[in-house]
């Protein structure tokens, strides 16, 4: 278990739950670029203030009253059986869906940054990965990860507080891998991609001790059980996770080196018409946004 690298609770009053919900669908052609937009329409904006937060009316919990985001979840929310989507359409799933749901995220990122969104208490807590241990080695599948935070909330028609840990687990159930290990990494940047968003940093100095482990090691942070002999190839993707933490993180490494160092792990795995796709809408997508 990953220790919280913050204070417990950060609620100015402990009158309001602190919770806006994201839901990223799991269709390629479902990943809207419109998230933000979908959200503050759902939870009607009320005010935005220059310190970098955002007020809405959450009108499902707490009628009439503001509620001041501190925390800032992206749900895995399944539309679709995954498994059955990528038997039936794998070859234009596998080329199309990883660059795009990317792509969305960055977007998605860059809206948040525009309307100066951040958000403080989430934490990191588990990390899951399969172990064979009959053969003693790391299958790179990611299993599961959970995110939470620990709130202060207040008894309606009370004046009594109490606190409440809020914890979000990726629903993985449907992510199994395929068939062929060469496939693995395609399950993996799915589950990679939400974890990455849903701990992105803006402004908050307060993060920065967890942000610079999870972009200088990821094994420091248990991404896996620390056994000997992890094959190669589950040790070139997380250096490929690892240099895209960088550059989401702290911009430490420029984006065309972030995908040539990815493109050149495709081709390393035989993907040579998927590391030309993806390269390629990358490059002419993905420069302008970050």
């Amino acid at each position: 278990m990953i220790k919280s690298a913050f204070p417990r609770t950060r609620c100015r009053t402990g009158t309001h739950i602190y919770i806006v919900i994201i839901r990223i669908f799991n269709s390629a052609y479902n990943l809207a670029s419109s998230t933000i937009d979908r959200i503050c329409k759902i939870h009607n904006i009320l005010n935005h203030q220059g310190n970098g937060k955002m007020y809405f009316q959450t009108l499902e919990t707490y009628q009439n009253k503001e509620t001041n985001i501190q925390l800032l979840i992206f749900e895995y929310y399944p539309k679709t059986d995954f498994k059955k989507m990528m038997e039936e359409n794998f070859d234009e799933y596998y080329l199309k869906a990883v660059p795009s749901f990317i792509i969305e995220g960055l977007n998605c990122l860059q809206q948040l940054k525009n309307k100066q969104v951040c958000h403080h208490d989430i934490c990191l807590e588990n990390i899951h990965f399969q172990y064979d241990w009959k053969e003693e080695k790391a299958d790179f599948k990611l299993l599961n990860f959970t995110f939470a935070t620990c709130l202060d909330l207040e008894i309606p028609n009370t004046n009594e507080k109490y606190s409440h840990k809020v914890s979000i687990e990726t629903r993985h159930n449907y992510m199994q891998a395929g068939d062929n290990d060469q496939d693995y990494y395609l399950y993996d940047l799915w589950d990679f991609g939400i974890a990455a968003f849903s701990i992105i940093n803006f402004d908050e100095n307060d993060q920065k001790s967890l942000i610079k482990e999870l972009s200088q090691n990821p094994k420091t942070i248990q991404w896996i059980p620390m056994f000997k002999n992890l094959h190669q190839k589950y040790q070139d993707l997380c250096f490929i996770i690892n240099k895209l933490f960088a550059l989401i993180f702290n911009g430490r490494e420029s984006i065309e080196y972030v995908i040539s160092e990815f493109t050149n792990f495709l081709v390393d795995h035989k993907d040579i018409k998927c590391a030309n796709y993806f390269s390629n809408l990358l490059y002419q997508k993905c420069v302008s946004v970050i």
